[in-house]
């Protein structure tokens, strides 16, 4: 039987959820009020995306760059937007999403681990960059895929 997962249009009204929460603690803490606070926030986006976008169409690097720029803001004060800041940013969102689809591919860290090391010569596969986390995702998905098919075949006697 399988499972029901969320559905990407899900996870996406998920993170725009988790992104107005977010604001909601920036507003509160530096206490903006009414209409000042989507005129704040509309004028933060544009600068961080470097185009008018409603948070309904953002994709998962436009999240991560404008998630990151609330962030900043709500720990620090102050807002530092740059090309350079908005790649970082986008790169550590896509890092973040390989690792957790490596953990749920394969939990055992000791593994990963090894591959990592075989692989590219790092063994705290964390520190990789997002590529190097793709080609780790896939391989470990064809690894544990190949395990799988290798025990159905040694269980069929025929």
């Amino acid at each position: 039987m399988k499972t029901a997962s969320a559905s990407p249009k899900a996870r996406i009204s998920n993170a725009r959820i988790a992104y107005y929460s977010l604001w909601n603690e920036i507003f509160q803490k530096f206490e903006i009020r009414g209409k000042e606070r989507d005129k704040l926030r509309h004028e933060i986006e544009f600068d961080a995306l470097g185009v008018e976008k409603s948070s309904k169409s953002f994709n998962k690097r436009d999240f991560d760059v404008c998630f990151s720029v609330a962030r900043r803001l709500l720990k620090n004060g102050e807002i530092s937007i740059s090309a350079s800041d908005a790649d970082a940013d986008a790169e550590e969102g896509e890092r973040r999403r390989y690792i957790f689809a490596i953990r749920n591919v394969c939990g055992c860290n000791d593994y990963i681990a090894e591959i990592s090391d075989d692989k590219f010569g790092v063994p705290d596969w964390t520190k990789l960059n997002s590529g190097q986390l793709w080609q780790l995702l896939i391989t470990l998905k064809n690894r544990m895929r190949a395990k799988s098919q290798k025990h159905q075949t040694a269980d069929d006697p025929f």
